[in-house]
């Protein structure tokens, strides 16, 4: 159910940059082999302690051949970090999570579909879930703030490996708390 959640707000996300980033439809442009963006350089968000939210990244393919996107691969210090832990509901927790193995297709309705192929002027979606644990589990920098980075191997021209920094930042409360 959550995967389904997760996978409904990625899609919803990607259809919104689609309808708000005007593909034109010409190529006329674009450099001939493709061409890494993504929607972000980093990604960072506030979280208190036990609450989690999904992230999405968009790559767009800015070339007239297609992006073929090898491998998507999450590291941290602590490999914890981004090692998912089964929990007893079978459900599965780390800081930082890919809820795919590969790209997920934004034109795709109501199914699960992974392409990791970026057509000319088109894009792809990649489904993360930020999650916040308490306080001692992880390895984390001052002020408990973790930190891991997404590699995004492709046969881009202009980033052959494109690294995302990811940061999960504690959630602070008025009298210097980080929540329950």
């Amino acid at each position: 159910m959550l995967k389904r959640v997760l996978f409904s707000c990625a899609v919803l996300i990607g259809t919104v940059y689609l309808a708000c980033g005007g593909d034109s439809g010409t190529t006329d442009n674009l450099k001939q082999k493709p061409q890494i963006v993504t929607s972000r350089d980093s990604i960072v968000d506030t979280l208190f302690v036990g609450q989690g939210r999904p992230q999405t990244l968009t790559i767009f393919n800015q070339g007239k051949d297609d992006l073929v996107v090898s491998s998507l691969q999450l590291t941290a210090s602590d490999p914890g970090l981004v090692t998912p832990v089964t929990l007893p509901d079978g459900g599965h927790a780390a800081p930082f999570l890919l809820l795919a193995d590969g790209v997920l297709d934004p034109n795709a309705t109501g199914t699960l579909t992974i392409n990791n192929t970026i057509k000319s002027n088109k894009s792809g979606n990649v489904a993360m879930l930020f999650t916040r644990p308490a306080p001692g589990i992880y390895q984390a920098a001052d002020g408990g703030i973790y930190q891991a980075t997404l590699t995004i191997t492709s046969n881009a021209e202009n980033a052959p490996s494109k690294v995302i920094p990811l940061e999960d930042r504690p959630l602070g409360l008025p009298d210097g708390g980080h929540g329950p």
